[in-house]
């Protein structure tokens, strides 16, 4: 077997793994969702939660992106958690999660895991793949960062409580 025949199946068992977890993740979700899927505009294994609140008009100029894509995308509050294997911005595999509309106090929220930051350029939060693949449990350390993220963001977005109450608090 080749290296790239190696290194195919070696991506595909990740994204199965990650996927497993994203789908724990949904599971608790009591609102409107995306299905796990690869999100058109990127090599992106994404979920999108939607509090059903309309979002202001999105400002567009993201490079690459017609305006009214974004606008039309971006038409009711989201949060969109995923994977994606890197980028210019940040040239290494990663996990992340942001906010449309972003709340005042979503840059400074302290998340878990303690390796996971707010990236100003991006705006989003990440988490490298490498942090969690380091970790003794990858599974439960990539569901903190969801769940912190998550809760974040619904609670300083007041989503309400039905949103809120049904993500689980700390490493579960």
């Amino acid at each position: 077997m080749g290296k790239n025949t190696y290194d195919t199946l070696q991506f595909h068992q990740a994204l199965l793994r990650i996927h497993e977890v994203f789908a724990a993740f949904r599971s608790r979700f009591k609102g409107k969702s995306s299905p796990i899927h690869f999100f058109w505009g990127g090599f992106d294994l994404s979920l999108s939660f939607f509090s059903g609140g309309k979002a202001p008009r999105h400002p567009g100029k993201i490079v690459g992106m017609p305006d009214w894509v974004l606008q039309d995308a971006y038409s009711h509050e989201v949060n969109d958690a995923g994977f994606w294997t890197g980028s210019a911005g940040l040239p290494e595999a990663a996990f992340y999660c942001y906010l449309y509309p972003e709340p005042d106090g979503y840059q400074t929220a302290q998340i878990e895991p303690g390796e996971a930051y707010y990236h100003k350029e991006m705006g989003e939060f990440i988490c490298t793949y490498a942090d969690v693949q380091r970790s003794e449990d990858p599974a439960q350390k990539l569901l903190a960062f969801l769940n912190s993220t998550y809760l974040v963001g619904a609670t300083l977005a007041k989503w309400g409580e039905e949103f809120v109450e049904a993500i689980p608090k700390g490493r579960k």
